[in-house]
């Protein structure tokens, strides 16, 4: 999953998380100690673990997360949306986009099959989208490709459509590459958009240590 977030909410997340009341700037000049610190909280209460920093645009950061520590929710039987919309909230992202491999931890069996096989079918409607919207939008996918009855007249998009979705388990980076980031402001200048960038990848630079 790829989470967006910008340099003003980040900091004002460890504020809270560590109740100190340090400036931007203050933050920023330790900002992979606090971010460490932060990442590894998010990972031990929600299951939402920090992979790293994926890119960035002056102040805008997009980093990836792993959502597959999360699990069912043992009381429904399916994905606890519960505990990945609580994290998330937590989080306070600009946006999230979900990528081909969260399909497989969100759904399992023949709907996961089904849902992997037309993935590039309703990939657009889970890109950059708000925290509330990630349930409604798998729910509408799954209507649309798993749990709908097939019509008899749909002919099979492609031949082989499974023999591929087994191959594209090595799980590489499909939503990533796809996202469009907007430019950096020029207004700021470049001195500028490199040192908010240089925060973000400090922010980023703490998934390695962080969360064992």
């Amino acid at each position: 999953m790829i989470i967006t977030l910008s340099e003003r909410r980040l900091s004002e997340l460890i504020r809270g998380l560590e109740g100190i009341q340090d400036t931007d700037e203050e933050i920023a000049f330790q900002m992979q100690r606090h971010a460490s610190r932060l990442f590894r909280h998010v990972a031990e209460d929600y299951r939402i673990r920090m992979v790293g920093l994926v890119e960035h645009s002056g102040g805008i950061g997009s980093f990836k997360f792993d959502i597959s520590g999360i699990g069912k929710n043992w009381q429904t039987g399916g994905f606890d949306f519960e505990k990945l919309t609580a994290g998330l909230s937590f989080i306070n992202p600009l946006c999230v986009s979900l990528e081909e491999q969260d399909i497989e931890h969100i759904c399992d069996g023949p709907v996961a099959t089904a849902m992997m096989d037309h993935w590039e079918e309703y990939a657009g409607t889970l890109q950059r989208i708000t925290v509330s919207e990630i349930q409604p939008a798998i729910e509408k996918a799954c209507l649309e490709f798993a749990w709908k009855p097939p019509s008899r007249n749909r002919v099979d998009r492609q031949p082989g459509a499974r023999l591929r979705t087994s191959i594209r388990r090595g799980h590489r980076p499909v939503v990533a590459g796809r996202i469009k980031r907007p430019a950096p402001e020029a207004s700021r200048g470049s001195r500028t958009s490199a040192a908010t960038g240089n925060r973000l990848r400090r922010a980023g630079a703490c998934a390695t240590g962080s969360h064992h």
